[in-house]
C-alpha cells in the first residue's frame, strides 16, 4: 500500500483511518488516501525485516498502546517526584503570582492530576503551546491522532499551530515554569489576577468561583495542619 498524496509506503493505521508518516510530504501525520502496491517482495525474509528496521528508525515514530510519539526526547527531568506538596513549593519557588490560586487552578484543569491529558503530557493546565512566547514546553500533542510531536525550536512546529494541540513537558515542573512564563507575558497586576483569568482565560462563568473555593479550602486544611 502506498498514499497517494506522496506515493509513499510511508504509512500508519489508525483505528481505520491511514495517516501520512512521510515527513517530507505535505500532507505528514493528516489522514491519507491509499492505493495497492502490486510490486511483490520476493527477498528471504530476513532482508524483508532489515529493510523494515531501515524504512522506521526506532527514534522516529514509538508506539505505546494507542500513543504515538515522533522523535521523543533523550533525558527527561524527572527527578522530584510529584506530589501537591512539591507542586506548591514550586509554585513559591518558580515565583507564580498568586500560587494558592495557581494550585487550585491547577488541580482543577488536571481532574485533581488525574485526567489522561496529564498524564500523557504533564500538561497541569490544558496550556496551547506557544508559538510567540518564550516556552517550556518540549513538544506538541495532537488528541486527534492521539501523537506528540517533540521538538527543539517552535519552528519545527509552527505548521500544526490551527490544529487542536496541547503543550508536551517533559516534567511537571517544566509545566510550572511555563504558567509562569505565561503569567508573566500576559499579566502584570498581582491584585487583578483573577479577574484577569475571568476575563481572559476561562469560558466557565463559574471558574473564578470554583478557584477562591478551592483556595480557602486549601489555605483552611493547611491552618488546621499547622495548629
Amino acid at each position: 500500500m502506498k498514499t497517494t498524496c506522496c506515493n509513499s509506503k510511508s504509512s500508519l493505521l489508525i483505528g481505520s483511518t491511514y495517516v501520512c508518516m512521510n515527513t517530507t510530504c505535505n500532507n505528514y501525520l493528516a489522514p491519507a488516501n491509499m492505493r495497492k502496491d502490486f510490486k511483490r517482495v520476493r527477498t528471504h525474509l530476513a532482508v524483508s525485516l532489515f529493510a523494515f528496521q531501515m524504512l522506521w528508525p526506532n527514534d522516529e515514530v514509538i508506539k505505546a498502546g494507542s500513543l504515538i510519539t515522533v522523535n521523543p526526547p533523550v533525558n527527561l527531568n524527572l527527578s522530584v517526584a510529584f506530589s501537591e506538596d512539591a507542586l506548591k513549593k514550586e509554585l513559591i519557588q518558580e515565583k507564580v503570582i498568586c500560587p494558592d490560586e495557581v494550585f487550585a487552578q491547577m488541580k482543577l484543569e488536571s481532574a485533581s492530576f488525574s485526567s489522561p491529558l496529564y498524564k500523557k503530557t504533564k500538561n497541569l493546565m490544558g496550556m496551547r503551546y506557544s508559538f510567540r512566547r518564550p516556552t517550556k514546553a518540549s513538544g506538541i500533542y495532537l488528541p486527534d491522532l492521539d501523537t506528540i510531536i517533540y521538538a527543539s525550536s517552535q519552528k519545527e512546529v509552527m505548521k500544526y499551530a490551527e490544529k487542536n494541540h496541547y503543550a508536551v513537558y517533559d516534567s511537571w515542573q517544566d509545566a510550572v515554569k511555563d504558567y509562569q512564563l505565561w503569567q508573566e507575558h500576559n499579566f502584570k497586576m498581582t491584585d487583578r489576577y483573577l479577574t484577569f483569568l475571568g476575563e481572559v482565560y476561562a469560558e466557565d462563568l463559574s471558574y473564578v468561583s470554583k478557584i477562591k473555593s478551592m483556595t480557602r479550602r486549601s489555605l483552611k486544611n493547611t491552618s488546621q495542619k499547622v495548629h
